[in-house]
């Protein structure tokens, strides 16, 4: 009897269980946090205790085999528009801070929910016309076509919902693997993405004259507007004037007299160019910001971004893509910490650009010898009809490349009907993308081949 348990010791067993079941619970609990969700959890509790700004940097340059510069960064001012602004929700948040101020914080405090959508309601309607004035204000400033503007905001819109799409899909997935199916867990929220409360660049490389306007109107509405140091991706010999001796072409085109050729868009295919905002293959292949760990890589890609597109600059993107510097601030102490920026490498290429843009203007309109000729003798193609081609031109000893055309060139192309470059294909660089049956260029292979066998 006296080795049997009283009912205190009982009671007391009971309650040592249940504080050893509680501690257990807290102890996997704890695991969790700081060992299985841990690297995500130090990610977040960093980015409040850390303010952090990014610092721009620049391409590199191209230059041809003399070192003469054929695409280049130059300062520029960039224009940008809140995302609230973009897709209207400004208008709201602007009538419930209204609402509030003329209601005053008692009566705000005491109102229901239907009296404070009343009091929102009657706010609202100005603020949606001032929001409408804006954006006419802005495209005024910008002298844009009308309807210009619009398509850029839909652009932005509908990259930034991708994105979000695809950001929230993989945060469900990663909420749902933290719960069973006996025990779902909460009902999984999408939180907003930095995209969602960012500024977009919606007018890239304003001249001094348009940005001096837009910083005035940034003065006036900072939560809407932002004016940007940024820089300009320019090729300086784009525009060339080109004095060409007609006393070699064929005795149709033949004359003692020259030609002077003005050429737009000199080595368009070749150089490629840079496009903005980025396409979603470009933030797979290389984010700005692991969505799983926040690990930041400063040389990713943010929505605004410049991406090299077609010829060289998007062949080299890697090598002529720089990396952003950083200003990271502590919200409690102000210490700074500062990380230099990294500009992408110059890229030396074989091209001469004097011979590139003499052989563009020998392929002319206004030379004809791309043209159909009457002694061509084809019935199937109007007189003076233009026709496709492509020349490289080759340094003997090294096999280096000297200049490389393809006819029609981008910019022609941009002055085509919708069925002439669906046509002519101007966008295809047709020295190295197109496809032809071999004709005379297997002439050599077969002499080649004749000599070896003797």
């Amino acid at each position: 009897r006296r080795n049997r348990m009283t009912m205190f010791q009982g009671r007391v067993v009971v309650l040592g269980l249940c504080v050893v079941a509680v501690n257990l619970v807290l102890l996997v609990q704890l695991v969790r946090l700081a060992v299985v969700d841990g690297a995500e959890h130090s990610v977040l509790a960093e980015s409040r205790l850390h303010e952090q700004s990014w610092l721009p940097t620049w391409r590199g340059s191209i230059l041809d085999r003399t070192g003469r510069v054929l695409a280049r960064d130059e300062p520029a001012y960039d224009v940008a528009f809140s995302y609230d602004a973009i897709t209207g929700a400004w208008v709201r948040q602007r009538a419930v801070r209204e609402a509030r101020r003329v209601a005053g914080s008692t009566a705000w405090s005491a109102a229901s929910p239907q009296q404070r959508e009343q009091l929102i309601a009657r706010q609202r309607l100005g603020i949606q016309q001032e929001l409408e004035d804006f954006w006419i204000e802005v495209e005024g400033l910008a002298s844009l076509q009308p309807g210009d503007l619009d398509e850029r905001r839909n652009d932005v819109l509908a990259t930034v919902q991708h994105m979000a799409a695809v950001v929230w899909e993989q945060q469900r997935l990663r909420h749902e693997a933290r719960f069973s199916a006996d025990d779902p867990g909460p009902e999984f929220r999408p939180r907003p993405i930095a995209e969602q409360e960012a500024f977009h660049v919606l007018l890239p490389a304003v001249d001094d004259e348009t940005a001096i306007s837009f910083r005035a109107m940034e003065d006036r509405l900072p939560e809407l507007v932002q004016v940007r140091h940024a820089r300009h991706r320019v090729n300086p010999y784009e525009q060339d004037q080109i004095e060409l001796d007609r006393s070699t072409l064929p005795r149709g085109l033949r004359s003692a007299t020259t030609t002077s050729v003005t050429l737009d868009g000199v080595a368009g295919h070749l150089l490629g160019g840079v496009r903005r905002p980025v396409w979603e293959e470009d933030v797979v292949r290389r984010p700005f910001r692991d969505v799983r760990t926040g690990v930041v890589d400063r040389g990713g890609y943010l929505l605004d971004d410049e991406v090299g597109s077609g010829g060289l600059e998007q062949g080299w993107e890697e090598h002529l893509r720089g990396s952003r510097g950083s200003v990271r601030t502590r919200r409690d102490t102000g210490e700074e910490t500062r990380v230099a920026h990294e500009p992408g490498r110059d890229l030396q290429t074989t091209i001469d650009i004097d011979l590139q843009g003499r052989v563009e203007a020998v392929l002319s309109d206004a030379v004809g010898l791309l043209n159909v000729q009457p002694w061509h003798g084809t019935a199937r193609l109007d007189q003076g009809r233009p026709l496709n081609g492509a020349v490289v031109v080759l340094e003997i000893e090294s096999g280096e490349v000297l200049a490389s055309v393809s006819v029609p060139s981008r910019s022609a192309g941009m002055g085509m009907t919708e069925i002439e470059r669906e046509v002519r294909q101007p966008w295809a660089d047709r020295a190295l993308e197109a496809v032809y049956p071999p004709g005379s260029i297997i002439k050599p292979l077969v002499l080649a081949a004749a000599s070896a066998e003797g």
